[in-house]
């Protein structure tokens, strides 16, 4: 993950994430960053220490091909969505970068809500 100063367009920092990123998202109440990758079936999470540094604080396993997210930045939760693929030998070998055909009645959405911090007493 590349994080650019949106001012200027100069790079900040570069990050390691899933393979296969295709949405991303940021919290501003959390000042944190979220790459769903779909090709590895993970989530990663980028805080914002402060505007000139970042770091990976986490990386959840989701599920392969959750890549679509929506944000709801009311409540800090991450939506995905994915479903099983089929694939053939004949489409595969045609095309590598083909995803196949989604198995019917396989379709959900993930839901990633941050766990409050416990109370101390």
């Amino acid at each position: 993950m590349l994080v650019l100063d949106a001012q200027s367009g100069r790079q900040v920092a570069s990050l390691p994430i899933g393979g296969g990123p295709d949405a991303a998202a940021f919290d501003s109440g959390l000042k944190t960053a979220f790459s769903s990758n779909g090709a590895d079936g993970t989530l990663t999470a980028v805080h914002e220490d402060d505007p000139d540094h970042f770091s990976v604080v986490q990386n959840l396993s989701t599920q392969s091909g959750a890549r679509t997210m929506a944000l709801d930045e009311q409540t800090h939760t991450l939506y995905l969505v994915s479903s099983e693929l089929r694939t053939s030998r004949d489409s595969a070998q045609n095309s590598p970068h083909q995803r196949g055909t989604v198995v019917s009645g396989t379709f959900v959405v993930l839901v990633v809500k941050r766990q409050q911090e416990p109370t101390g007493g």
